[in-house]
């Protein structure tokens, strides 16, 4: 759900959707000059011997990162065989993580129930998924581009939407926002033309979802409970919230640390998007089903040619990266390609990976955000030692030869992720999430977030053209080019989203040095007032409009170093891992900061016509001039910076 979302510092981000027509055929690469085998597995996934192996994991990574606990559940040829907690479910009680009756909330893994469930609609002949979404629902999206969103581009996380966190995650006892009026209120501002440009979408998801409650007549928690988890036997899954009071199962609750007291049940809105509550064992004949063919115990959800379809790729940036599916994506490792979907709240992180060829399924869930490393670094580094031991040995990544790729001296610059708020008051948000891409002395691509656990920025090796490996894991990064042949936008191995290339006025390091200047003069301004207050006896009075001037010059500033104060310790008390998003409650805040904002830009409004007034009428002189057009200057780019920034704007979006 979370994304790794540092809620406010990542929503913007960490920092995709679908057209009716079929996808552009993905970039091809040069063949690798150097191309490591895959050798074939050397140890068989028994339950012996991966309960071994899992026992000396899942112990260590709990305590180095101060998790609770853990359920993991592993399927090898359709048939379960591991099944297991570690540490807590309640840590103040002891009690021990049951992989029957632990209740986990797996995230944004609840998607793919919203996503089967649209398939089994469209089995029924019911709905198509090329058909405009707001042929199904009661309410309009806007489709500013002259093109619909379709289902499809829900499915593929291509309709286009701007990122939005209101309400998106609330504590209990908050009661959960109904469906439909969530959608209404926070619909996202359309950023991007649908099918073209993948940015991960909740909204997507939920308006999936209600798309299912329309077509189907019931409820979306009932649909999913009669038509998936009771034909399957998930006796303890659930989308209801709070949980109901027959559920069979603890009711469960996540923690930040170990060390900390438990958190409250996350309310998820919307509640196809992330608000599923089930088990281990749950999971596994969820596993199960999709892993035959849609069917277990006799008992069918999907076709197998349906769920067959659901694992086409639908889109891929380049051949080397992982694809986009109906719903599900890629992941692949050691050239094993799996398919499934993640999932985060602000305390659980939880997989899902499926290999279908093999009929092998691999589940795990932390049910802590954790410190230091935490769940969001543990978690894919569990996969891949599982992978990298029963599926074959890591490979060497493939390289070519340095004048065979393209320079990365192209890719140069600044990006964002395509995730993000534009139109919202999210956008300040970009200004802190940026990418800085660079060129090495020897040619190679690096991005400065790109690190080693110890720190050590790691480069990027060419990997073919408009492509780079990163020599520390398998992942590959691809350059996707405009219609001048321009690089805008790079794509990492999740195929959810990408990084476009900011433009230059909206650059971090230019709009920070500026902001820094503009704070420093207004620093300049109130140290000047103050010492002109301090020799008030010495000095002659000056004539009243000149003591106007030099006020609205004071208040301006005054008043933008409070914002910024404000803004940099707000952001500071919502960036930790274990931080709920901004429910409707903040609201008010906004109302707040909207106000204050607006009286900044009315006195520094005043303050520029001042110093014009000021120049016109002082005698000339560089060093007098300079300070008045520094004046001038600095309240200029602060408004400017409050409205691109949205430091001032919708109260009700974000």
């Amino acid at each position: 759900m979370r994304k790794r979302l540092r809620w406010f510092v990542l929503a913007a981000l960490a920092t995709a959707a679908w057209a009716q027509v079929p996808s552009p055929r993905p970039n091809e690469t040069n063949a690798p000059a150097v191309a490591a085998k895959q050798g074939p597995s050397e140890r068989p996934l028994t339950a012996e011997d991966l309960t071994a192996f899992v026992d000396g994991i899942l112990p260590i990574q709990l305590d180095r990162s101060d998790e609770a606990g853990a359920v993991v559940a592993v399927i090898r040829d359709g048939q379960a065989v591991l099944k297991k907690g570690y540490g807590y479910s309640d840590v103040e009680k002891k009690t021990p993580v049951d992989p029957d009756v632990t209740g986990f909330r797996p995230g944004s893994i609840s998607k793919l129930f919203t996503w089967i469930s649209i398939m089994q609609l469209k089995e029924q002949g019911k709905l198509k998924l090329d058909d405009d979404v707001n042929q199904y629902i009661d309410f309009k999206i806007r489709e500013p581009w002259g093109k619909p969103v379709t289902i499809r581009d829900l499915m593929t996380h291509r309709p286009g939407f701007e990122e939005a966190v209101r309400d998106l995650i609330q504590k209990s006892p908050a009661a959960p926002i109904p469906l439909r009026q969530y959608l209404v209120e926070n619909q996202p501002a359309p950023i991007f033309p649908p099918g073209e440009v993948p940015a991960y979408s909740n909204y997507g998801a939920g308006l999936a979802g209600y798309i299912v409650q329309r077509v189907s007549g019931e409820r979306y928690e009932d649909y999913a409970r009669a038509h998936i988890f009771e034909p399957l036997g998930m006796s303890r899954s659930s989308f209801e919230q709070p949980l109901p009071k027959n559920w069979g199962a603890r009711p469960t609750a996540g923690y930040g640390t170990a060390e900390e007291k438990m958190l409250p049940f996350e309310i998820v809105s919307p509640a196809p998007a992330g608000a599923l509550t089930t088990t281990g064992a749950d999971m596994i004949r969820f596993a199960a089903a999709l892993l035959h063919g849609g069917e277990l115990d006799g008992k069918r959800i999907l076709r197998p040619e349906t769920l067959a379809e659901m694992w086409t790729p639908q889109f891929q940036a380049n051949l080397r990266l992982p694809a986009m599916c109906l719903g599900f994506y890629e992941e692949q490792r050691n050239g094993a390609r799996w398919v499934g979907h993640g999932g985060d709240l602000v305390a659980y992180h939880s997989e899902l990976l499926l290999q279908p060829e093999t009929k092998t399924a691999f589940f795990v869930s932390y049910n802590s955000a954790g410190a230091g490393r935490g769940a969001s670094i543990e978690r894919p580094e569990f996969f891949h030692q599982f992978a990298d031991r029963y599926f074959g040995p890591a490979q060497a990544p493939a390289t070519v030869p340095k004048q065979a790729g393209t320079p990365a001296r192209e890719a140069a610059g600044s990006y964002w992720s395509t995730r993000r708020g534009v139109e919202n008051r999210l956008q300040f948000l970009n200004l802190l999430d940026q990418h800085e891409v660079s060129a090495d002395k020897d040619g190679n691509l690096v991005m400065g977030d790109s690190k080693s656990i110890s720190g050590e920025t790691i480069p990027w090796k060419p990997a073919g053209r408009d492509l780079w490996v990163y020599p520390e894991g398998q992942s590959y990064l691809a350059a996707i080019r405009d219609s001048s042949n321009r690089i805008v936008r790079l794509a990492p191995g999740f195929p959810a989203m990408q990084f476009e290339r900011v433009p230059w006025y909206a650059s971090s390091q230019p709009n920070l040095w500026a902001l820094g200047l503009s704070l420093f003069t207004f620093v300049c301004v109130i140290w000047t007032a103050v010492q002109r207050w301090r020799q008030r006896k010495l000095r002659p009075r000056a004539e009243a409009a000149l003591r106007r001037n030099r006020a609205a010059q004071i208040a301006a500033g005054i008043l933008w170093i409070g914002i910024t104060a404000v803004v940099v310790i707000f952001s500071a008390e919502v960036a930790g891992p274990a931080t709920f998003p901004p429910s409707h409650r903040f609201d008010t805040v906004f109302v707040a900061l909207n106000i204050v904002v607006a009286v900044a830009m009315l006195f520094s409004a005043l303050a520029i016509a001042a110093a014009l007034w000021t120049w016109r009428r002082l005698p000339a002189g560089y060093w007098l001039r300079f300070r008045i057009a520094a004046v001038a200057l600095a309240n200029l780019f602060a408004i400017w910076f409050g409205f691109y920034w949205k430091l001032i704007g919708p109260v009700a979006h974000y």
